[in-house]
């Protein structure tokens, strides 16, 4: 009892233990779940519609797509456009089946089976399916083809099996998505009217010709110092144009810096003699040409007994091609400088070689062939299946028809010194294959065993004519900066970086080392790059500067200074950056558009200037008295905009269709370039067209439809667009 009594003295004492350890129980899950959610969202890639898409989701839906391009033949996809692809696919199909779902719209495992056993569908066209899987004659999709292949490959080369696996299960999935957005757009069409009036309007206004006589007063008249504009004229200017300035994302404006390392005098003498020493290597005979082009790493492969030919030679550099063709065999050219321009023409680079011809003959360098392929479980199957092969071939089958059967092309192929002579490393089996087929007669069926146990039944169709054959060995190296060079060059640029305490310091101090200073406006947390994109190449003009764009969304605020990024120190070139401005998502502040708005106004004060000028003057005549120019125009209608002195006027050909012929403009009439007075002198349709009710509702009915149909130029479609605003996308992607 004495214990009893004890522990009910201690009754508050105990009863807050046992609350303090529940909480603590309680808390502690609590507590996990929000660690858990945080995580969850420091994974997020992105966001559609309130549902989350995870960095690991993502890079599987990613690796999906990269194996399904692999399978068409584009290995070498750009990564960046393959993230694309896969986010907008992704966002594309959220709102799609949200969207359709409210509707009741689905696509069900029968309707994706039907679609591919008829195989007519225009969908099956917009997929990335092999071109092997239609019929080459109908057109058509054959899924029998496809079933043929897997069962291909699961008896002959399983490791290949299941990449097909996975290939062939996305192009399903990404039909049943397409037939859904379908029939969800297709549903979206059938809402689409029109109407006689509407109909007749549209006629009219593509037509209806006017000709006039125009009277213009120019606003380069008015000189600009005798436009006055105040801060408050600027504000409520902003406030008229302000829906203008409408962003429905958040961005920022960059100034960034560059600097491109170039090679020393130093650098440039130890490549001569490194050539030189190439040169007296090559000249002793002392050591094998492949281990002499390999211990140099050229930049010229060398396959022994696979000739150049002189398209070849010059493709690599003229004046290289021109040292080669003057030696006789056995000789050594002197050093050979020559550059090489990259394929996006934006940079070049330069090279020394030397050559040894070791002979030069005349023979075919092209030819076409056809070809079967047969790879049996083992070399006595394999033997068996070439015999029979040969024997329906022998019997007089076509060789094309015969490679069909056995699911192969067989169709003529051509193999030319064009195809290795650029090749890094040859495969064992193309050197095999290549020269058996040089040594065939044209017509001929023959055979060939190659080292991997493949054997090849091959018919030589047709041969170039001989050409000149160099073999030639080349070494050439490039000439790069050391790595001494560039620790000084690298060094130079971090000072000037770490000197710069605002953007008038980097512009200042850029001018004494020579730096570039750029800056990229609207920049967007989708860019993969800063700088612009080269219209000629579509390439951006600073690649590799995906870090960048990190950092100016996820560190930097604004007038903060970066690092120096050295993505790009392989082509010499290093970048640090200056965050400018931040442009929240709504609307852009009078700062970031001073310059439109001050156009615009400025533009408004030099009309009224000159309609003040032109007073009374109702016509194009009384115009003149008041120092306008006056000029004829023949042909004008609503949807062409009218041009005047090479300057374009998009609004007046509506003023004057709204205008009755013999009158004149009811008021002076303000233009993009400058102020107008105008009479309507006549008005006609266009000879050779007459109104068709018909025909003019179902084209609006089209121009409609335009709007649903997706744009090659941008990854959604106007309707899309709309769509895509209410569901909330985030997209994080510039976090990974």
């Amino acid at each position: 009892m004495a214990a009893i009594g004890k522990i009910r003295s201690k009754g508050p004492w105990l009863v807050a233990i046992v609350a303090l350890a529940l909480f603590a129980f309680i808390a502690g899950d609590f507590w996990k779940g929000c660690e858990n959610a945080g995580a969850e969202d420091r994974q997020k890639v992105g966001e559609v519609m309130g549902k989350k898409l995870l960095y690991q989701d993502y890079q599987t839906e990613v690796e999906e797509y990269k194996n399904m391009f692999k399978q068409i033949g584009r290995e070498n996809i750009d990564e960046d456009d393959l993230r694309d692809f896969t986010w907008d696919n992704y966002v594309r199909n959220i709102i799609i089946e949200q969207e359709a779902a409210k509707l009741g719209l689905g696509v069900t495992d029968e309707e994706v089976k039907s679609v591919l056993r008829s195989g007519s569908h225009p969908i099956l066209r917009q997929l990335p399916i092999l071109g092997d899987f239609f019929d080459q004659q109908s057109g058509l999709f054959d899924f029998n083809r496809v079933t043929y292949y897997y069962n291909f490959l699961r008896q002959h080369t399983p490791s290949q099996y299941d990449e097909f696996d996975h290939y062939w299960k996305t192009v399903e999935k990404l039909l049943r998505q397409n037939l859904l957005a379908s029939k969800y757009m297709s549903l979206l069409q059938a809402c689409m009217l029109s109407n006689e009036s509407s109909a007749k309007m549209t006629f009219d206004s593509r037509y209806t010709e006017s000709d006039v006589l125009l009277a213009m007063l120019p606003y380069s008249n008015v000189k600009d110092e005798d436009v006055k504009m105040t801060d408050s004229d600027m504000k409520a200017k902003y406030e008229e144009m302000k829906e203008q300035f409408k962003t429905d994302v958040e961005s920022r404006d960059l100034m960034y810096v560059v600097t491109r390392i170039v090679p020393s005098e130093s650098d440039i003498n130890n490549l001569r003699s490194t050539i030189e020493k190439a040169a007296t290597q090559l000249r002793d005979d002392s050591l094998a040409l492949a281990d002499i082009l390999g211990s140099y790493r050229s930049a010229v492969p060398y396959h022994e007994g696979m000739p150049f030919n002189a398209e070849g030679l010059k493709n690599i550099a003229y004046p290289l091609f021109q040292a080669i063709d003057s030696l006789t065999p056995g000789q050594v050219s002197a050093p050979v400088p020559y550059t090489v321009v990259a394929p996006n023409q934006r940079q070049t680079s330069e090279y020394l070689a030397v050559a040894k011809l070791i002979n030069k003959r005349q023979g075919v360098d092209s030819l076409a062939f056809q070809s079967i392929g047969v790879a049996m479980q083992n070399p006595v199957e394999t033997s068996r299946v070439v015999d029979s092969i040969m024997g329906v071939l022998n019997a007089g089958q076509q060789f094309d028809s015969v490679a069909i059967s056995l699911g192969q092309r067989g169709e003529k192929s051509w193999i030319s010194a064009n195809q290795y002579q650029a090749q890094e490393t040859i495969n064992p089996e193309f050197v095999e294959l290549f020269n058996a087929l040089h040594k065939a007669e044209v017509g001929k069926l023959s055979t060939i065993k190659l080292t991997s146990g493949t054997t090849v039944i091959y018919k030589v169709v047709e041969k170039k004519q001989p050409v000149t054959l160099y073999d030639v060995a080349i070494v050439s190296n490039q000439l790069k900066f050391s790595n001494e060079t560039y620790n000084t060059e690298y060094n130079k640029f971090s000072q000037y970086v770490s000197s710069c305490k605002n953007d008038s310091d980097m512009v200042k101090k850029a001018d004494a080392p020579g730096y570039t200073v750029l800056t990229h406006e609207n920049l967007l947390s989708t860019d993969h790059n800063i700088g612009r994109v080269d219209p000629r190449t579509g390439e951006p003009m600073i690649p590799n500067t995906r870090s960048i764009v990190k950092w100016a969304f996820s560190e930097a605020t604004e007038g903060s200074i970066s690092k120096v990024y050295d993505e790009n120190a392989s082509n010499g070139m290093l970048v640090a950056a200056l965050l400018l401005k931040v442009h929240p998502q709504g609307y852009l502040d009078l700062a970031s558009v001073e310059g439109q708005v001050a156009e615009q106004l400025n533009r408004d004060r030099k009309a009224k200037m000159l309609i003040d000028q032109l007073g009374d003057a109702k016509t194009p005549e009384q115009a003149l008295a008041k120092g306008a120019d006056t000029l004829s125009r023949q042909h004008i209608n609503f949807a062409v905009p009218v041009s005047i002195r090479e300057f374009s006027e998009p609004a007046l050909g509506g003023a004057i269709a709204a205008t009755e012929v013999g009158k004149s403009s009811a008021h002076p009439f303000k233009g993009n370039n400058g102020v107008y007075v105008f009479t309507v002198t006549d008005r006609r349709t266009m000879e050779g067209v007459s109104f068709d009710r018909r025909a003019q509702e179902n084209q609006l009915v089209n121009n409609y439809v335009q709007l649903l149909q997706k744009n090659s130029y941008r990854p959604y479609t106007d309707v899309s667009d709309v769509l895509v605003q209410k569901a909330k996308v985030q997209d994080n992607r510039y976090k990974f």
